[in-house]
């Protein structure tokens, strides 16, 4: 949640999204995170500021605002009127609307999440698999 919120900074729209990026970034590091070893690993990471888990996360969240704006912007030039920003982000079911334009093929790669998202969050699991590894063979 704090990596998420710190990408907020200086940029309005991405406030209002933030809790659709934030539900979407919980979906895709569930698998990551539900061995117990992996999610404490995780969270070790975070709390030491892991530069390497880190950097990884920051990336795959800067992709998930992205995405979420690039919805925004489609949805609204379709509208016969002008949609708000902050209006737009409190719709109903629009976490699932996020999802499944999160996953379509025919988002530009290197900007959606079949580029750089999920790749990076796949990237963050081997040194989490590392520091599980190694506290398995010290004991803790």
């Amino acid at each position: 949640m704090r990596q998420v919120s710190h990408m907020t900074k200086g940029n309005r729209d991405r406030v209002y999204a933030k809790w659709h990026v934030l539900h979407l970034l919980w979906q895709a590091l569930a698998p990551l995170c539900r061995p117990k070893g992996r999610a404490e690993a995780f969270r070790e990471a975070c709390e030491r500021k892991n530069e390497y888990v880190l950097s990884h996360l920051r990336n795959a969240i800067d992709v998930a605002y992205v995405d979420a704006i690039r919805l925004y912007k489609r949805n609204r030039d379709k509208e016969e009127h002008e949609l708000d920003v902050s209006t737009y982000f409190k719709r109903r079911k629009l976490d699932d609307d996020f999802e499944k334009f999160w996953r379509r093929r025919d988002n530009p790669p290197g900007i959606s999440s079949t580029g750089r998202g999920e790749s990076s969050l796949a990237l963050s699991r081997n040194p989490l698999d590392r520091k599980m590894a190694l506290s398995a063979r010290i004991g803790g």
